[in-house]
C-alpha cells in the first residue's frame, strides 16, 4: 500500500504514479499477457487489485525468497528466464491482438522515473552529485559524468528502429524472488510500479548491472545474453511457431550500443541499495529522513557511509571508474 504515513515517500511513489502503473499493470495487461500462455511462472497469482492495495499469493509458502542484492551465475539464469518469458509474453500477446501495448496503453506505460519535469528528477539529480563527488576525490575527470548520465533520457523510451515490450523497469534483486531448484532456481518478478514501453535490452542491462560486478559481466556477459536469447526464442516458439525471433548477434550489438544505460542505472540504485537494510530502514523511518536519503544533498552522506563500509565504496568506486573510462564511447 501507499506509505501515507511518511510524507515524503508517499509524495515519491505518487509523482511515480506508481500504484496507478502497478494496479493498471494487473487489472488491464496481464490478462492480455498471460491469455493462452501454456507457461505463467514468471508472475506471482494475485487476488485482490485496487487502486492502492493489491493482494498476492503467499510465495513465502512455496519456498520463494529475495537474495542478496548481487546474484551468482545460476541465480541470475533464473532471473534473466523470468525476464525473456515477460518480454516474449508481450511480443505473443501484440501478434494476436494486431497492436502494440504502447498504442493500446499509452497512458499506463508512459515513463515516469526519467522525467526532467518532476520531483523525481531531484532524486537523479543529487546522484549525480554523488559520483561527481566520488570522482573528484579519485581524481578523476568529474566533468563527464553529468553528460554519461544525461544519456539515461535518450535511451528510456519507445524506439523507431528496435522492437519495444513491457519492460518491468525496476531490476533490482530484490524484486526477483527464487526457490531453491537446482540447477537453475525458479524466479518470480514482483512491483511493477516502473512499467514502461522500451526496448528489451533495457530490462537486461539494468537486472546485469544492478545484480552483478564488472569483473563479473566481463566474464559472463555473453553467456548470459546468449541465455536470455535461448529462452526467448524457446518460449516463443512453444507457443507460436511462426513467430519472428531475434538474432542473437542483434541482442549483443543492442547491449553494446546500449550499455551506458545499465552503468547509470547502477550510479542511480547503488548508492542506496547497497545500504544496510537495518540501517536503511532507520535512516528512513520518517520523511526528513527519506528526503535526506533520496533528495537532498546526500554526497556527504555517501562519502561518510564509503569510510565506515569497504564494500560500499568499492562498489561506487568501480562504477564512477567505470563510468569515467567509459565516457568517451558512451558519449560518442
Amino acid at each position: 500500500t501507499v506509505p501515507f504515513d511518511i510524507e515524503e515517500q508517499a509524495s515519491f511513489v505518487q509523482d511515480c504514479k506508481a500504484f496507478y502503473k502497478e494496479t493498471s499493470f494487473y487489472k488491464l495487461i496481464i490478462p492480455e499477457l498471460l491469455y493462452g500462455l501454456k507457461d505463467k511462472s514468471w508472475v506471482a497469482e494475485y487476488y485482490l487489485v485496487k487502486n492502492d492495495l493489491l493482494v498476492f499469493e503467499d510465495l513465502k509458502s512455496r519456498n520463494f525468497s529475495i537474495k542478496s542484492a548481487h546474484l551468482n551465475l545460476s541465480v541470475l539464469k533464473s532471473g534473466l528466464t523470468a525476464l525473456s518469458k515477460l518480454h516474449g509474453s508481450t511480443l505473443l500477446a501484440e501478434k494476436r491482438l494486431g497492436k502494440s501495448f504502447g498504442q493500446i496503453y499509452s497512458e499506463q506505460l508512459q515513463e515516469s522515473l526519467f522525467v526532467r519535469e518532476s520531483k523525481v528528477y531531484e532524486w537523479f539529480s543529487t546522484s549525480v552529485n554523488v559520483f561527481v563527488a566520488i570522482a573528484k576525490q579519485l581524481k578523476l575527470d568529474h566533468t563527464c559524468i553529468p553528460k554519461v548520465y544525461d544519456r539515461i533520457f535518450e535511451f528510456i523510451k519507445a524506439s523507431k528502429t528496435r522492437r519495444n515490450v513491457i519492460c518491468h523497469g525496476d531490476c533490482k534483486s530484490y524484486n526477483y524472488l527464487f526457490d531453491d531448484s537446482r540447477p537453475i532456481p525458479k524466479c518470480v518478478i514482483v512491483d511493477f510500479q516502473l512499467v514502461r514501453y522500451v526496448p528489451a535490452i533495457i530490462d537486461v542491462l539494468q537486472l546485469m548491472y544492478l545484480t552483478t560486478r564488472r569483473k563479473f559481466r566481463d566474464d559472463n556477459e555473453k553467456l548470459l545474453l546468449k541465455h536470455y536469447h535461448e529462452v526467448l526464442c524457446k518460449f516463443m516458439r512453444d507457443h507460436d511457431e511462426e513467430m519472428d525471433v531475434p538474432k542473437l548477434t542483434d541482442v549483443l550489438q543492442e547491449y553494446e550500443e546500449t550499455s551506458a544505460v545499465g552503468l547509470i542505472m547502477s550510479a542511480l540504485y547503488s548508492p542506496i541499495n547497497l545500504i544496510d537494510t537495518t540501517l536503511c530502514a532507520d535512516l528512513t523511518q520518517n520523511s526528513d529522513g527519506f528526503a535526506k536519503v533520496f533528495f537532498k544533498e546526500r554526497d556527504h552522506f555517501v562519502l561518510d557511509l564509503m569510510e565506515k563500509d569497504a564494500f560500499y565504496k568499492d562498489v561506487l568506486n568501480e562504477i564512477v571508474s567505470e563510468m569515467v573510462q567509459k565516457s568517451k564511447h558512451f558519449l560518442k
